[in-house]
Parts: structure tokens; C-alpha cells; sequence
């Protein structure tokens, strides 16, 4: 859906249960983060070679690959421990990997070792192999000589996606009923199916529900909201269009629920 909807993948999230708070990754976690920041820069490369297909090659002269500056980063979620001088039950914190931790485990160089990891002790190489560590050889290292913060939140980020509709696996299952609820809500109150459907939320839950050819049309129109454009196209009207009707019909709502507009 994200995807479909022009987002691009930028960083993985997770969450583990309480542990020191100077303990920042184990070896799985480190090797995990460093697939999904690969992953999320051979998506972004896929995307620059589909974009390229309508534009001219890119100079000679330049050396960098078009997923050189793809961005990731890692967010870990983590329990307020008591007696730390946080608010809340919950912190969240921004890591990317550095470029040594994502050489060393392209080359499998990072052991995976069930035993440390549950003992919270440093991150290892594989046998015969040793880390430089302030310039001198050591058997392992602190997690943080592999990974940096990412500081950068002076500029909260404002999504062109809405989240209004509830979130799922958050307590109880999303069934028919919510959705007629929202929907007759939404429309009685004047909203445009077109606001209703630019929800991540909404369109995660709609893809459980639409067929695969009309959700796909859907998220193209959303897709040119995203992109900052007015989906104002015969086809995005028509995207629209049916599938409001589509899911109008899945809950037993009439489009007579629409909300005139004035003018």
C-alpha cells in the first residue's frame, strides 16, 4: 500500500523488552538494521531506474550510485525504566547505521551469538577476526561504535497522509460496524471521499476489503495527492468514485448519506 500510494520506505522500527539503557543494539538487531537500510536503498535505486526511463541519462561524470543518499534510519522504541529522567511510559530514539557496520555485515564478518545477545554483552566478529577499537585490536565492541544518532528534529515532519481512522492491532479488531460508523460520520459531516482515502490507516484497512484492481486505482489517486498534486484527473475521479461506492456497499450505507455542498 505504501508503496502504491507514492511513499517511499525510509527506516525500520522496533521495540524490545526493558534492558540497561546504555545497551543499545544486539548483533541480531545490528544485522537486521543493516538489511533493511539495503532494502530500502534497492527500492529507492528500483525507483530511480523506473524514473529514468522518462528522463535523460544522468551525466557521466558522476560517480554516485542513485541510491547513494536513499534515506534510513532506525527507530528504537523502548520502555521508560524508573528513576530515568524521561516523561512518559515510552522513548523513542534515531540511529543509522555507519558505514563500517553495513561493510561488516555485507561481508558476514558480524557474529550472530544468541548467548551475548541475551547476556547484553558487546557485538563480536566471526572466529579469527578482530575489531580496531580506538586504535587498538579487540575481540568486541560497544554497539554504539557501529551505529550514529540522528539528531535532526527541529523540523517535525507533517505527512500528506492522514491517520483519522483507527489504527490496527491496537486492542480490538477494525470490523464492518467502525467502518460504517466512520464513513457516516465523515460523509453527514461534508468530507470528501477524497480526504477520507488520503488516511494510512483508512487505506491499510480498505486494502482487507476492496477488489485489487480498484484499491490499486485508489492509490494511484492518493499517490498524486502525496506528490503535492490535485487529483484532480478523470481517472483519480473515477478511483474515487468507486471505490466510495464500493466500500458504501461492503457497510450498508447509501451515497444518499453524502452531505450536500453548497454552491
Amino acid at each position: 500500500s505504501g508503496a502504491r500510494a507514492g511513499l517511499q520506505r525510509v527506516g525500520w522500527a522496533f521495540s524490545h523488552p526493558p534492558r540497561p539503557t546504555e545497551r543499545l543494539f544486539s548483533s541480531a538487531e545490528l544485522l537486521r538494521m543493516c538489511s533493511e537500510s539495503k532494502a530500502a536503498r534497492n527500492d529507492a535505486a528500483s525507483a530511480a531506474a523506473s524514473a529514468a526511463v522518462a528522463s535523460p541519462p544522468p551525466s557521466q561524470s558522476s560517480s554516485r550510485a542513485p541510491h547513494a543518499d536513499a534515506p534510513f534510519v532506525c527507530m528504537r522504541y523502548r520502555a521508560v525504566l524508573e528513576g530515568e529522567p524521561y516523561e512518559g511510559d515510552v522513548t523513542a530514539e534515531a540511529f543509522e547505521p555507519t558505514q563500517q557496520c553495513e561493510g561488516l555485515a555485507a561481508e558476514g564478518l558480524i557474529e550472530i551469538d544468541a548467548e551475548a545477545d541475551a547476556a547484553l554483552s558487546h557485538i563480536r566478529l566471526v572466529r579469527g577476526k578482530q575489531l580496531v577499537v580506538e586504535g587498538r585490536a579487540a575481540d568486541s565492541a560497544d554497539a554504539s561504535f557501529f551505529v550514529s544518532r540522528v539528531h535532526d528534529l527541529s523540523r517535525p515532519h507533517e505527512s500528506p497522509l492522514r491517520t483519522s481512522f483507527p489504527s490496527a492491532n491496537r486492542g480490538a479488531s477494525i470490523r464492518k460496524l467502525h467502518v460504517r460508523t466512520y464513513l457516516q460520520r465523515a460523509l453527514a459531516a461534508g468530507e470528501r471521499f477524497e480526504d477520507i482515502a488520503a488516511d494510512w490507516n483508512f487505506l491499510l484497512h480498505a486494502a482487507t476489503i476492496l477488489p485489487e484492481a480498484p484499491f490499486a486505482e485508489l492509490c494511484a489517486a492518493v499517490a498524486l495527492r502525496v506528490r503535492g498534486k490535485k487529483a484532480s484527473s478523470t481517472a483519480a475521479r473515477a478511483a474515487h468514485s468507486k471505490c466510495e461506492e464500493l466500500l458504501l456497499q461492503h457497510v450498508g450505507l447509501s451515497s444518499d448519506i453524502r452531505q450536500p455542498r453548497m454552491g
